[in-house]
């Protein structure tokens, strides 16, 4: 009996054994296909700035149920205190503000983006600005998508005879915010 007893024992350790390596074979397949999956659930809605008014904020949920983004427009003040330049700003819920704005590409870039907001640029209206009226911004390394419209703005003249683009400032800018993931 006693070389049976021994077998068995031995059998079992295989079997516990081959079954902690196939669970280890398998488990990046598994953390692979559960990627697939939404990472946040799809948000709108609305962000404003005026002057007199908190700026609100977005907050984008995880498929947790849990917050994972922040979305916010963050006015730019000249000299004088005047709001001519406003951005799109995306950070991870607990980041600091002055964060890296996951809305910026990758690696060197200069210029207008499409989260940039200036007053001058709108003068003739949202449709009629560089951008456009509906811009979409893919960040591929979070496979997500960030599409919106700007749906308001109002622009005042800062000066009696404006000559440069400083002399344009925001009264209002009001968008509408979609966050997906990105298919």
């Amino acid at each position: 009996m006693g070389s049976s007893d021994t077998r068995c024992d031995c059998l079992q350790w295989l079997s516990h054994s081959f079954l902690r390596w196939l669970h280890l074979i398998l488990l990046p397949f598994f953390v692979t296909a559960g990627s697939a999956r939404a990472q946040i659930i799809p948000s709108h809605g609305a962000l404003a700035y005026t002057p007199s008014a908190e700026n609100p904020k977005l907050i984008v949920k995880s498929a947790n149920g849990s917050a994972a983004y922040r979305l916010m427009l963050l006015p730019q003040r000249d000299a004088k205190g005047d709001v001519i330049h406003i951005d799109l700003v995306m950070h991870r819920p607990n980041a600091a503000s002055a964060a890296r704005n996951i809305l910026e590409p990758e690696g060197r870039w200069h210029g207008l983006q499409d989260f940039d907001f200036n007053a001058i640029d709108f003068l003739n209206g949202p449709e009629r600005s560089t951008m456009g009226s509906v811009r979409t911004i893919k960040i591929k390394n979070r496979k997500l998508s960030v599409s919106f419209t700007i749906s308001k703005t109002e622009i005042v003249s800062l000066t009696d005879k404006p000559s440069n683009p400083e002399d344009y400032a925001f009264k209002e800018l009001a968008i509408d915010v979609a966050v997906d993931n990105l298919k």
